[in-house]
């Protein structure tokens, strides 16, 4: 006859054990699933931003970087990170946009807003408010500039809106309207950033971790 001493502590130790591998391996899936959601969204953002903006600056979209998760941070982000890209956050947000500098913010009218842009969206130099503003305001007695290039000014309409007009250079009877003063102006949600992101984490993280966490097992020494 033989003995077998088992105890409750041996079943212990092996559940321990057993845990601990699990808990390694599970580790791993995650973060391979969390930066494979991470690139997945990306990807959707680049995409996306092409559809939802008339699109001058292409190098923007490189900008969307991703940051991994490790094993000690579970932690994965997707993020538009590079300087001058503030601007962004209330396109993907909605939102009404106040001046910060000043108590009213110049709108171009559609009339300059292509001609008046660089290849990365910005508005010209020369075109500029207050670049085009600056002789009235170095003159501002002066009602007329006889010069070739007729110089921009402030005005209000008869509806009582303040605008920056210049007379049209072919014919000074006409009038070109170049911007609108306002004191805020609505921008509405074009580029849902969050919501991509979270219905790319919603519908895909828990599959990729299933299928890492599988594979890892199977692998684990």
């Amino acid at each position: 006859m033989s003995t077998i001493n088992c105890t409750p502590q041996t079943f212990m130790r092996e559940l321990q054990k057993e845990i601990a591998r699990q808990e390694k391996q599970a580790r791993f899936a995650a973060v391979g699933a969390l930066n494979r959601v991470a690139f997945d969204s990306q990807k959707e953002l680049r995409d996306t931003y092409s559809k939802a903006f008339h699109v001058r600056n292409k190098t923007l979209p490189r900008k969307i970087e991703v940051t991994k998760a490790t094993k000690d941070n579970l932690v994965a982000i997707v993020a538009l990170n590079a300087p001058k890209t503030e601007f962004m956050e209330i396109h993907t947000t909605g939102g009404t946009a106040k001046p910060t500098k000043s108590r009213s913010m110049a709108i171009p009218d559609i009339s300059i807003q292509e001609p008046g842009r660089t290849s990365t969206g910005k508005m010209k130099q020369s075109l500029k408010a207050s670049n085009l503003l600056k002789y009235a305001d170095s003159h501002p007695t002066k009602k007329r500039a006889r010069v070739a290039q007729p110089h921009a000014f402030k005005m209000k309409t008869g509806g009582g809106d303040v605008v920056i007009a210049r007379r049209n250079k072919t014919d000074r009877s006409e009038m070109d309207f170049l911007y609108r003063e306002e004191k805020e102006a609505k921008i509405n949600k074009a580029w849902p950033f969050k919501e991509i992101v979270k219905k790319i984490a919603d519908t895909r993280l828990v599959k990729y971790f299933e299928e890492n966490f599988k594979k890892a097992l199977a692998t684990a020494k």
